[in-house]
């Protein structure tokens, strides 16, 4: 049976002629070396010292230099690999993987393996021991570099993975003293074995023995001339939203390529004069990329201190001018910003809405006389970012343009929005520098190709006015498949065009704005097309929605969705307004609690108790309802039903990926119940 044809339309972007830039044959380590030899003194990466009482203190930095050094150190070690192992030296195509929150010593590894022509498979840390098995039996490291936190379950899935060999630990970033004195004791025992320890050797003791190869010619440089731009850098995994991740394999030209692009918009006004703070997982491309970028560029890039709570904390110490975000991250300071707003008294209130409203009629980079007033109400919500931000970058997915113009506005600087994926290393469409409209994901970049291709299945036509279609790439930025699953690389390569299975318009201004996901499109029983991530985008401008997971299936009249709402508002509702039950239920609760339980445990019991009130879900569904009718969505996009729960969908609980986009399988599967329940009238 033959495929149906594909429609394509207009062809948007310049694209790029190969071989008519010299950069285009540059590989990501000569680039970085590059840079930083023609500033050897300037801050390069920083991470947060340790006290004695176990804080972590200000933030310790390395020059360039020293970045550089390191990074020789460990292509030296791994390329000649050290005295008395079995593994012998690594060589232009071999495997590594990292499995470790961000450190500076991630990318330094990166770096290193990229100078050698050593193909980095980075592993969520995120993953248990199942998904860290399958990556590696399939990538086949000989060597894992692995952080404290993640060696038990390394040393688990190491059981089933006879192709590891040596495992190095991270042991500068080490916080469990119990852990750190093993670690020591294996040191001078040299009892180092997967088996025993869950490592082989420190990452200290690797960088020594790369110092004392690197001695014998200080000189030297360590790039591997065989190395080719057509070489695969890396395989990156993607978060796996609707099902099993796969391997994308991306080349030194793929991701040059994808740094280009960032060079053309997005990080075209960033340099030595920024600070950045990275926190977002590196093991995911759009971070990594970004992060060897502002190497180039000269930017001081400090590490968070391995804990998302902390960010705030971290924030005030490192004062960063750039901050990349994604939507959850926005949503949840706007949820804030807005909670404190509530309790403010008239006065107060009334000031903070007519500072942003001055902050729309004025120039945010400039001084002016409608910026000054505004800027001294607005100076707490600056001081919780460090009061130095200028750029704020959205690139995970798109985030609702109603809470990017209010943050851009409290925040006092440029809030930029992106699209891209894995698949194309990174970003590949990003408003202009200096934008103020929010809403859409600006323009294709200067390295790609861009076109929509009709999904009639789905209602969207290039014919359309204005034309929506599946967003197609093509260019020197597109992978070059799926590791070891052709069937999948085939399903996504066609036509000479990569189809990234979103689905977008292009506006009459040039503009691309997405809409949809094909898989979230679908019709309900009476042949209406509906778009729930629209309307989830919707919901969670609210600040009493956390989060909503909106589902329904073509055999349904309707929608339902499974909500988490905000603690905080959900328990200030209840406990000012007694819904019925509520009292009763929070008496038999505080019985039957321990005296010593915490004020938070004590809360987190109330708030379970509270989502699972009917007065809740009536207030809550009715509050949703609403908010979509404001929209101005169909009576069909409107939730029918609502299931209430107090657990988020998160990393931890397998319901949201490490960039917090919703794994839609996985929720489905966990709240199966009662989406039968909640669909027995719509069927």
């Amino acid at each position: 049976m033959s495929e149906t044809p594909v429609e394509y339309g207009e062809i948007r972007g310049k694209g790029y002629v190969v071989g008519s830039d010299p950069l285009q044959d540059t590989t990501t380590y000569e680039a970085v070396r590059d840079a930083l030899e023609k500033n050897p003194k300037i801050r390069c990466l920083g991470s947060r010292a340790y006290l004695e009482d176990g804080r972590r203190g200000d933030y310790i930095w390395q020059d360039n230099e020293t970045v550089l050094r390191k990074t020789k150190q460990i292509a030296l070690a791994l390329k000649n690999f050290w005295e008395g192992s079995s593994t012998l030296g690594l060589k232009r195509g071999d495997t590594v993987a990292i499995l470790s929150k961000n450190i500076p010593d991630w990318i330094i590894v990166d770096l290193a393996c990229a100078s050698q022509g050593i193909i980095v498979v980075p592993i969520y840390d995120s993953y248990g021991p199942a998904n860290c098995e399958v990556i590696i039996n399939s990538t086949s490291p000989s060597v894992v570099f692995v952080a404290s936190e993640n060696v038990k379950f390394l040393q688990e899935a190491c059981k089933k993975c006879s192709c590891v060999k040596e495992v190095i630990l991270y042991d500068g970033n080490i916080v469990d003293d119990n852990f750190a004195a093993e670690a020591n004791a294996a040191d001078t025992t040299g009892s180092h074995t997967i088996e025993s320890r869950g490592f082989t050797h420190l990452f200290s003791e690797i960088l020594k023995k790369g110092e004392n190869i690197l001695l014998q010619d200080p000189t030297q440089d360590v790039f591997n001339p065989e190395v080719k731009p057509d070489d695969l850098e890396t395989i990156v995994y993607t978060s796996g939203t609707s099902g099993v991740p796969k391997g994308a394999m991306l080349t030194y030209r793929n991701l040059v390529s994808g740094r280009r692009s960032l060079d053309d918009r997005i990080w075209n006004d960033t340099g030595v004069q920024d600070v950045y703070l990275s926190y977002l997982p590196l093991a995911h491309i759009l971070e990594r990329s970004v992060e060897i970028y502002g190497l180039i560029t000269g930017q001081a890039i400090g590490y968070f201190s391995g804990s998302i709570p902390k960010v705030v904390e971290d924030l005030s110490f490192l004062k960063p001018t750039v901050l990349p975000v994604v939507p959850r991250v926005l949503s949840k300071i706007y949820a804030a910003v807005n909670g404190n707003v509530s309790k403010m008294g008239f006065m107060k209130k009334q000031a903070f809405k007519a500072a942003i409203w001055m902050k729309g009629k004025a120039d945010i980079d400039k001084w002016t006389w409608a910026n000054a007033p505004a800027q001294v109400v607005l100076k707490n919500v600056n001081k919780i970012f460090g009061s130095n931000l200028r750029v704020v970058f959205n690139g995970s997915a798109p985030v609702n343009g109603e809470i990017a113009e209010f943050l851009s506005r409290c925040m006092n600087c440029r809030i930029y929005e992106g699209y891209g994926l894995t698949e194309v290393a990174g970003v590949q469409c990003a408003m202009n520098w200096g934008n103020t409209t929010y809403g859409d994901q600006g323009y294709p970049l200067a390295d790609i190709q861009m076109t929509l291709a009709s999904a009639p299945e789905q209602g969207y036509f290039i014919t359309d006015n204005p034309p929506r279609g599946e967003i197609c790439f093509r260019g020197d930025a597109v992978f070059k498949g799926y590791w070891k699953d052709p069937e999948a690389s085939a399903a996504v390569l066609k036509n000479g065009w990569f189809h990234t299975g979103d689905v977008a318009e292009f506006l009459p201004n040039g503009r691309v704005k997405i809409i949809d996901r094909l898989k979230q499109v679908f019709k309900l029983q009476q042949g209406d097309f509906v778009h729930v991530e629209e309307v989830e985008r919707d919901v969670q401008t609210s600040t009493l929605i956390g989060q909503i997971c909106v589902y329904g299936e073509t055999l349904w009249s309707g929608l339902v969705g499974i909500v988490v709402p905000d603690k905080k508002l959900l328990l200030s509702w209840a406990r000012s307004t007694k819904p019925e039950k509520y009292e009763s239920g929070l008496a038999a609760l505080k019985a039957s609690q321990s005296t010593e339980q915490t004020i938070e445990q004590s809360e987190d019991a109330e708030f379970a108790l509270v989502c699972k009130l009917p007065a809740t879900n009536a207030y809550l569904l009715k509050h949703i309802k609403d908010l979509v009718r404001e929209k101005g969505r169909k009576s069909i996009e409107i939730p029918q039903f609502i299931y209430v729960t107090p657990e988020e969908f998160s990393v931890s609980n397998d319901q949201a990926t490490p960039t917090q986009k919703l794994k839609r399988v996985q929720i489905k599967q966990a709240y199966k119940t009662q989406l039968e329940e909640m669909s027995k009238t719509l069927r």
